[in-house]
């Protein structure tokens, strides 16, 4: 009818004009019942007549709805009812239409839970979908008869913004509860009906107020996630076709104009391309053809209407071969992320084919924004994985601007895991997995004809990607390959290759079979092979099966997939298109073992799923003490749903760890206007125990105050409330909203604890407040909804297990125990000896032909625990070790010295042929019996060439661990048992040049540049400096640049050290992009660089902010020249800027504070080591030279 056409036509105006005019939808609910009183409702026409005169109501403008209460509540008119002022004056000022009910009950929320449901939706006239700011005026003259809190917590859910108003005996704290907000412009209270006259017009200046605030919030505002994002390549491919219309066309230039003015658009950061499509694509502007922001938008608001059909995909692959190239301006060589945003309004024309797929291949991330007709399976088929956080989807053009800043957050919160995220959480992966060294892995894979070429090569790159993240051998991890189709075919069983290398090329090399889809005969085939491969291990592994398949089996899989699981074979099932998911089910067995993809291509984005799965238990078993404590936001804003799944997600957490007061804790503090510990960390001891207390744990309400909780939270870490401060301690924050206090300075109190605090934000929650919670981009996690919470659990859990271990792997060597087992060791102390151990036995690679161990308990007398030959495997080491008992009695250090040399020296497990290396490794509290025969008795092992480390506990006497270890100093003394675990590192040589390249601009504190200075001593003392090895040049920066020393400047390592603490800070600007034009000078073989020699060159810049000029172009000069760039940011480093420098996400670093630097310290070590050749065997086992300045003449061994 005329009335619906306008009204549309009106609507899409007000879209056009992007909120150019600012109303609302309004509703009165009013209280109707004999509290009220007749005459008292007369004053209440009068007051809402004298409110709706004053705005400007109409279709497009406020649009004013009408309801009554008591007992019940009843309709008087929607928001769709009236199009004129005229008419709905008559109405509310009439005694007869809007008439006074009367009536004893008042029941106040349930006419609140009406008015949710009846006038805030689409059919009622509601235009929350569009934008438009939801009002609710709720008038009561009494206090309610039901329950108010929940329905008035629903309203806000929705977005309602609720102005309480109260009149005669109207209850003060119940009007709080309904109210938006618990003060003004929010809650109103008056004792007369007179004064509702002079109340009118402040309700009116309220309501336009909140609306012109909602407005300009909005429109003012970038999200915060889109502050950070500042580095990428952004495609937008539009439809165009005729379906769309040109009011909607311009809409959607709205959309494109807002969304990219928020980002900041320069030559150095975000690029933007722009392709419009219908019967065929047209090109607007390459990713290179813009350098600023305005000439950008100004293209937008001049493109045209072209109109006609839509073929998606033929713009897929225009997009792939014209725009994602270096011609174009594509940035991925140097690793900027590529994204695309598909804008689509209905089904292809043409069939969708592999064009999404290989854009996904070659690394673009892609978004699918479908409106009104588009197909959900075409928006599946074109966005990234997992799809529910690449698609969003609405019903009307008019809805783009309701989910903008949505649709921003996503994309710029995408940009930011890439750029700071991905990398971080893919060493904590590798780190966690190095436990995982031994197992038996098989995967099946679907070679039948349904599977495409391009799918086949998916699986391929699936399967050598998960055989990179593990140490490969024959006491290693095995892997075997077997194809199936309408038979099995075995490709190489897991005796076949013992290197990464080999598996690799093998893998490169399978032949796709075809045929039909007979899983359950190759599940069979599996049993078999899997006996085989047992019988080549003299001992039990972890064993597993990962099946890939595109389509349902042809024959049974229930039966074969049970026997294999009977046999203790862990399934994996991953199916991809036609698959079916309840075949899949019975082949995992598990839900958590099953996994479904639209499309094989996404297998590389299941990988570390997958990994983490099968590193978790190894990972996880050294989860043995650390406390835990949720801070969960209780606040009104959070319904009810969601609370609920904030508790699974902590019960998730408990289930998967082992509780107990010499366990793991957990505690827990909900927060709302003020926190409200919920347990202590030593409250529940049992896990039944904690599960109930989470079970029973009633949401607070109120506000926001996140920091007033974190500062709050501080003091639950202590002993003194049930903490353990020598132990790992986490803090997990969950939150759905901004913070209404300050939560930097909580949050760092808490950090500098020691403390690792995780931030986890549902997508309201302020992006920037989360960074402060968690202090760095890795700690902080995103989801869209609380539905999502599981993957962050994952991964938090994940980190909470792979805590980084400072040493790395000792590859050949015998090394034997002597601990002390007498009386004045407790058992406690002796366990921690065993720990201690084990977490040695871990870091070596415990092969016949490798690292052999042996132990020696003593007291009075010696005891042999076992041989050097007697255990070949790590599990079985580390089952002798925690086997082994006191001894008791005297201290006899030398009669046990003298017992372990023979274990060395006699032909039972003793010396090898290739005389590997030979170490003794002396663990006491006190001073030996024997005293007067120790330094005898140590002198003798040390000449036959066996190096002895002495670890002294308590009341070790230190001139006799000198006496012990001899001219080495290779001692180490610590307080208590419980700190034994500190003191791990590695030895290795290894060939390079590197350079660093300082910050020492005035921004640095003198404590920061001196922990650069430790820092640089640290990675100094990693490796064995000599001209033949390792070389080092130093050069500092700020406005200026100044060399301190050339690569040839020394040659050993003390006088190196003496130089760099002696540099002198430069203070000034911070121009880092004139210092790696000057620091090419450094390579040069003037300098002593070996680059002709072939010779690896690395650069390690460091630095604590954004640099003044222009980076890339002289890192660009740099990496023209092979120079490997690491970088490393403290503080306010600008992490995209790091990454235009180093053009790779695995040599960017970023810490909080400069005294963080020391944990990421060994994961630089190892990376500068894996990206060069290895000139020898690491040679001795644990050095602290990772952590002890005073044992700088030891050498770290980092190769891997």
């Amino acid at each position: 009818n005329a009335f619906d056409e306008r009204w549309t036509l009106c609507t899409e105006h007000m879209a056009v004009n992007s909120f150019a005019v600012r109303y609302a939808d309004v509703v009165f609910l009013v209280d109707g019942s004999q509290n009220m009183g007749a005459s008292g409702f007369q004053q209440i026409r009068n007051f809402i007549f004298r409110i709706v005169s004053q705005l400007d109501v109409s279709v497009d403008k406020f649009r004013i709805g009408l309801g009554q209460f008591g007992a019940k509540a009843r309709t008087e008119f929607l928001l769709n009812t009236y199009q004129n002022i005229p008419e709905m004056i008559n109405y509310i000022r009439s005694g007869r239409s809007f008439a006074f009910r009367g009536g004893q009950a008042l029941r106040t929320g349930s006419a609140i839970d009406y008015l949710l449901r009846i006038f805030f939706t689409e059919s009622a006239g509601s235009r929350k979908k569009e934008g438009v700011p939801q009002i609710a005026i709720i008038i009561t003259s009494a206090s309610s008869q039901d329950d108010v809190i929940v329905p008035a917590r629903a309203l806000r859910n929705h977005g309602v913004k609720v102005i309480s108003i109260g009149v005669r005996n109207s209850e003060l704290t119940e009007m709080k509860k309904i109210a938006f907000l618990p003060n003004f412009p929010f809650v109103f209270q008056i004792s007369a009906f007179s004064a509702l006259v002079q109340l009118s017009d402040r309700i009116s200046t309220a309501m336009k107020t909140i609306v012109r605030n909602e407005f300009l919030h909005r429109e003012l505002k970038a999200p915060e996630v889109c502050q950070s994002a500042s580095v990428a390549d952004i495609v937008f491919l539009v439809d165009e076709s005729g379906s769309i219309g040109t009011v909607n066309f311009q809409l959607i230039r709205s959309f494109l104009y807002n969304f990219i003015d928020i980002l900041e658009v320069s030559p150095d950061y975000v690029h933007i391309g722009l392709a419009q499509y219908s019967n065929s694509p047209v090109a607007e502007f390459y990713l290179n053809r813009y350098q600023n922001k305005s000439d950008v938008l100004d293209h937008i608001q001049s493109m045209t209407y072209r109109g006609g059909g839509r073929n998606t995909e033929t713009a897929l692959n225009f997009v792939r071969q014209t725009y994602f190239t270096d011609r174009s301006g594509s940035r991925a060589r140097i690793g900027i992320p590529q994204l695309l945003i598909v804008i689509t309004s209905g089904e292809s024309e043409d069939k969708m084919g592999k064009a999404a797929a290989t854009l996904r291949r070659s690394g673009v991330i892609m978004f699918a924004l479908g409106i009104q007709n588009a197909n959900e399976t075409e928006l599946r088929h074109i966005a990234s994985y997992p799809s529910r956080s690449y698609i969003s989807k609405i019903d009307d053009y008019i809805q783009l601007s309701a989910i903008e800043r949505n649709f921003q957050k996503k994309v710029c919160s995408e940009i930011g895991k890439q750029t700071a995220v991905v990398s971080e959480r893919t060493a904590i992966l590798e780190q966690g997995c190095i436990e995982t060294e031994e197992a038996d892995i098989f995967f099946l894979i679907d070679g039948s004809g349904s599977i495409q070429p391009d799918n086949f090569q998916d699986m391929k790159m699936f399967m050598k990607e998960v055989a990179k993240t593990f140490r490969i051998g024959a006491n290693k991890v095995r892997i075997g390959v077997v194809q199936f189709g309408s038979a099995p075919q075995t490709e190489f069983d897991m005796t076949q290759y013992s290197t990464n290398t080999e598996l690799e090329m093998a893998m490169n090399q399978i032949v796709q079979i075809g045929g039909g889809t007979e899983t359950g005969r190759a599940l069979t085939y599996m049993k078999t092979l899997f006996s085989e491969a047992a019988k080549t291990r003299s001992y039990g592994v972890r064993r597993f099966l990962i099946i890939i398949t595109d389509g349902q089996s042809e024959d049974s899989v229930e039966i074969p997939a049970e026997e294999l699981r009977q046999e203790g074979i862990v399934n994996y099932a991953i199916g991809a298109g036609e698959a079916d998911p309840a075949e899949l089910l019975l082949i995992g067995g598990f839900q958590e073992k099953v996994f479904y993809v639209t499309s094989l291509d996404f297998l590389i984005d299941l990988k570390n799923s997958i990994v983490r799965e099968i590193c978790s238990v190894e990972a996880c078993s050294k989860l043995d003490t650390v406390d835990i404590i949720f801070l969960i936001d209780g606040s009104g804003s959070i319904n009810v749903e969601d609370f609920a799944k904030m508790k699974m997600f902590m019960n998730s957490i408990v289930n998967k760890t082992s509780i107990g007061a010499d366990k793991v804790q957990v505690g827990a503090i909900q927060f709302g206007s003020y926190p409200r510990p919920e347990f202590q960390l030593n409250t529940h001891s049992t896990k039944p125990d904690l599960q109930q207390a989470i079970y029973n744990i009633q949401q607070l309400g109120g506000g926001t105050q996140t920091g007033r909780a974190l500062t709050f939270t501080a003091d639950y870490f202590d002993g003194a409330r049930g903490g353990r401060p020598n132990i790992a301690q986490y803090l997990i924050v969950i939150t759905d909203g901004e913070a209404q206090d300050e939560v930097l300075a909580p949050a760092k109190a808490l950090r500098d604890k020691g403390i690792t605090v995780f931030a986890i934000g549902v997508f309201n929650a302020n992006n920037t407040q989360l960074l402060e919670i968690g202090g760095s981009p890795d700690k902080v996690h995103y989801v869209e909804n609380f539905d999502d919470l599981d993957d962050p659990e994952k991964q938090i859990f994940w980190e909470i297990c792979s805590v980084p271990n400072d040493c790395a792997r000792t590859d050949v060597g015998d090394i034997v125990f002597v601990i002390d087992g007498s009386g004045s060791i407790q058992q406690r102390d002796f366990e921690s000896m065993k720990r201690f151990m084990v977490a040695l036995v871990n870091n070596s690679d415990v092969a016949p032909d490798k690292v052999r161990f042996g132990a020696v308990v003593y007291g009075t007398t010696p005891v042999v625990q076992f041989q050097l030959n007697q255990y070949k495997t790590k599990s079985d080491v580390r089952e002798a070790i925690y086997g082994m008992q006191r001894e008791g009695g005297s201290t006899f250090t030398a009669l046990a010295l003298k017992e372990a040399k023979g274990l060395l020296t006699t032909e039972e497990g003793g010396p090898r042929s290739d005389r590997v290396a030979q170490f003794l490794i002396v663990i006491t509290d006190g001073k030996a019996t024997d005293s007067v025969n120790v330094p005898d008795t140590s002198k003798d092992i040390r000449d036959e060439g066996i190096n002895i480390f002495a670890v002294g506990v308590a009341e070790a006497n230190e001139e006799e661990l000198q006496t012990i270890v001899g001219p080495t100093g290779n001692y180490f003394y610590v307080q208590n048992f419980e700190t034994l675990k500190s003191i791990t590192g590695d030895i290795s040589k290894v060939i390079s040049d590197i350079v660093f390249l300082v910050d020492g601009s005035e921004s640095i504190e003198a404590e920061d540049f001196r922990q650069m200075k430790a820092f640089m001593k640290k990675i100094v003392n990693a490796f064995e400096i000599a001209p033949n090895k390792v070389q080092i040049g130093l050069a500092q920066f700020s406005t200026l640049f100044r060399k301190e020393f050339f690569l040839k400047d020394f040659s050993e390592r003390t006088s190196l050290i003496a130089e760099i603490e002696g540099i002198v800070q430069m203070n000034q600007g911070s121009n880092i992009g004139f210092a790696l034009t000057n620091v090419n000078s450094l390579f040069t073989r003037e300098a002593g660089s070996r680059k002709a020699d072939g010779v690896p060159q690395f650069l390690l810049l460091i630095t604590d902010g954004r640099s003044n000029d222009e980076v890339v172009a002289p890192a660009n000069a740099l990496r023209d020249e092979n120079i490997n760039i690491f970088a490393l940011g403290i503080g306010k480093a600008d992490i995209n800027q790091l990454l235009q420098i180093t053009a790779s996400q695995d040599t960017k670093y970023f810490v909080e504070t400069s005294k963080n630097i020391e944990k990421i310290t060994p994961r630089i070590v190892r990376k500068i080591c894996k990206d060069m050749p290895s000139k020898g065997m690491c040679q001795t086992l644990c050095d602290i030279v990772l952590h002890k300045r005073r044992y700088a003449n030891a050498h770290c061994c980092c190769c891997m």
